[in-house]
């Protein structure tokens, strides 16, 4: 898969484009943080701003404006700040929504997280450690038929890393946790916002109905009395 090229030693400071008004100081931290850059969780390594609540992580802060991926090779991709602020987009990859910075191609309609970008055509999962698992697009088993996967127990037929001896799947997304710090950190992915927001807005919502009925039963009761 396409790497960038990444060099830099914990204390070194950058100038970046995306937050011009104070350096960039890269920092190691096992806390959990969300890139200001592709909108994306990370753990470990990261580069910060030690005024702002800025946090990028390293592969972001250093992506190329291009890049081609092995598995999208008849047009290079390019590095959109905010795509989803243009159009509504998911990685090709993981499924997921590319809500901050992403490679895209402009003739198709395949996008990419900086970080799905960084997943190898092979590696060692520690939830499959006796064997290396290799990437494949699509579902390896005949017909395309739907895979397990073996972390989240849910049902694929995409990006999925496998072991064909063992009958292993692990989704590409959850695969992610070894390039964005998750498995080094021993921290277990958050939950998706999308379902947090849910429950939060329908606890809101419930509560709202409750207080209403409150209010509208202590009027009625003010009105009885009165009218008595």
């Amino acid at each position: 898969m396409a790497t960038f090229q990444m060099l830099s030693k914990v204390g070194e400071d950058i100038q970046h484009w995306s937050h011009p008004q104070h350096s960039l100081n890269l920092v190691f931290a096992q806390s959990l943080y969300t890139c200001s850059g592709c909108k994306e969780y990370g753990a470990g390594l990261r580069y910060r701003c030690n005024r702002c609540n800025f946090h990028m992580h390293e592969f972001c802060a250093k992506a190329p404006s291009t890049a081609i991926h092995p598995y999208h090779t008849q047009h290079q991709l390019f590095f959109h700040n905010k795509p989803g602020g243009l159009k509504k987009s998911k990685c090709g990859v993981c499924g997921k929504a590319t809500n901050g910075s992403a490679f895209c191609c402009p003739t198709c309609s395949f996008c990419i997280h900086p970080c799905c970008l960084q997943l190898p055509p092979e590696l060692t999962m520690k939830e499959h450690p006796q064997h290396s698992l290799k990437l494949a697009s699509a579902s390896p088993l005949p017909n395309n038929s739907p895979y397990t996967c073996n972390a989240c127990n849910k049902i694929g037929t995409s990006w999925v890393y496998y072991c064909a001896p063992c009958k292993f799947y692990l989704h590409a997304l959850c695969a992610k946790g070894v390039i964005n710090g998750f498995q080094a950190q021993g921290i277990n992915a958050p939950p998706k916002k999308g379902k947090v927001a849910r429950a939060t807005r329908y606890a809101s919502q419930v509560v709202r109905i409750f207080v209403d009925g409150v209010l509208v039963g202590l009027g009625e009761g003010v009105l009885d009395v009165i009218n008595s």
